[in-house]
């Protein structure tokens, strides 16, 4: 079946591989092949295609210079670099060096960045070339490649690199949303940033999006710190914030006496998100229930 050049069985037999996995990877020649034919040959089959070879895993590792190869192509390029993302971790001293090159000749790629962030700390190599990425987001006001920069700078950085150029971007106009994304996926490692985020929530209300985005990373870093907690009491109770009161839902048990300031809520604004609490989720069950 993958030496047909009919779409319906090749389609078929690159969705076994894929579900089969590393256990494919005889299939690994077959799959080189199609993937080294012209565009007009594989049907417009890329992505199945290509996410076959990057179900094998380390098996694929061989495949790795060719897909090197089909970065510069353009009809190939973007599921190439996605599937290097995955793999990339088997030959990052391959792997890393040409994506890093090709960033800095692509002048902030949006599917380099994504790669690098995939392959994670493996990456370091690239650090500098994704830094340079975001100066260039800086320079072009570009909020999707400075949010794809701060990914990656996430994903292969240390706290100790990130954090500060996060906070750094706190007060910017537009890559503010991307930096608090960020610090959403770093997690407990942003904790530096818990004051400046609690502060950039007050004055964030009446904007629903940014406000949701630092609830998001406010719940992400520290949900089991009380000055997080009673600011998302805070949003929820008195300025109806639904996700407030949701990323609180999630974090549980809170203090009892989270109870009366809900409770009053609850009957204020019976109707409302706010209110969609299960007596659990605080430590006193009577307390809430009265």
């Amino acid at each position: 079946m993958l030496r047909s050049d009919q779409g319906a069985p090749l389609i078929g037999a690159l969705e076994v591989v894929a579900a089969i996995g590393p256990a494919a990877h005889a299939a690994l020649p077959l799959l080189m092949a199609h993937v080294r034919q012209p565009p007009a040959a594989l049907n417009g089959l890329y992505r199945e295609l290509y996410d076959a070879v990057g179900a094998l895993g380390p098996a694929a590792r061989p495949a790795i210079p060719l897909l090197l190869d089909r970065t510069r192509d353009p009809d190939h390029s973007v599921q190439a670099l996605r599937i290097l993302g995955k793999l990339g971790k088997y030959d990052s001293r391959r792997v890393v060096p040409h994506l890093s090159a090709t960033l800095i000749d692509s002048t902030g790629d949006l599917w380099v960045l994504p790669a690098l962030a995939a392959i994670g700390k493996d990456a370091r190599g690239a650090l500098p070339a994704v830094l340079g990425a975001l100066e260039q987001a800086k320079v072009r006001r570009d909020g999707r490649q400075a949010a794809a920069a701060l990914d990656a700078l996430v994903a292969i950085g240390t706290p100790g690199e990130s954090v500060p150029v996060l906070i750094g971007l706190l007060g910017d106009p537009v890559l503010d949303a991307p930096a608090v994304d960020a610090f959403g996926a770093l997690g407990s490692a942003g904790t530096r940033a818990v004051p400046l985020l609690i502060d950039k929530l007050q004055r964030s209300r009446g904007d629903e999006g940014k406000a949701v985005g630092i609830v998001r990373a406010l719940a992400a870093i520290a949900p089991a710190s009380p000055p997080v907690q009673r600011q998302l009491l805070l949003e929820a109770t008195r300025h109806g914030s639904a996700h407030a009161a949701y990323a609180l839902a999630r974090i549980g048990p809170l203090p009892a006496d989270f109870a009366a300031p809900l409770a009053a809520a609850l009957a204020k604004k019976p109707a409302t998100p706010t209110c969609a609490w299960r007596s659990r989720m605080c430590g006193s069950r009577t307390s809430l229930r009265r």
